[in-house]
This record gives C-alpha cells, sequence and structure tokens, in this order.
C-alpha cells in the first residue's frame, strides 16, 4: 500500500506544477490469502492517474489559430433533410 501511496505522492507533485491539473487519482489494492496460516494480505495495488495539461491561453497565435479554425469550421455540418 505504501508503494500505491508513492505513485499518488507523484502524481500530486506533478499535478502542482503550473500548467497542469491533477484531475484524478484512484488505488486499487488486491489482496490474497496465505494458503498455511489463512490470512489476508495486500499482494499488489495498481494506481490509476489522470493529469490534465492545461493551454497556455497568453499566446496571440494560439489564439489566432483558434478562431481560424472555429471560423473555417462553421456551417460544415448541416441537415438538409430539414
Amino acid at each position: 500500500m505504501s508503494h500505491e501511496q508513492e505513485h499518488v505522492a507523484n502524481a500530486i507533485a506533478e499535478g502542482n506544477k503550473d500548467n497542469k491539473e491533477l484531475v484524478s487519482a484512484t488505488v486499487s489494492l488486491q489482496t490474497s490469502v496465505c494458503p498455511e496460516c489463512g490470512r489476508v494480505y495486500v499482494s499488489g495495488g495498481t494506481t490509476h492517474t489522470t493529469i490534465r495539461t492545461k493551454k497556455d491561453s497568453s499566446n496571440p497565435y494560439d489564439n489566432l489559430q483558434q478562431r481560424m479554425n472555429r471560423n473555417l469550421c462553421a456551417g460544415l455540418n448541416f441537415d438538409k433533410s430539414a
């Protein structure tokens, strides 16, 4: 379990960077039963993280490109049968 917590801590550190955001972090633990004594123990785990990278909107060229793409795509999809 502590090993999986290290992955979560690393994801939190990555999500705290300026252009990134930690969306979710989930941990799943697998358990097993000792065949000799019957005790249940944690035998493994997986960590799933989702980190979103934020776009820098201060770049005027990116803003211009987005506006051009929006204007180019406007009206391309229409329902002719209506």
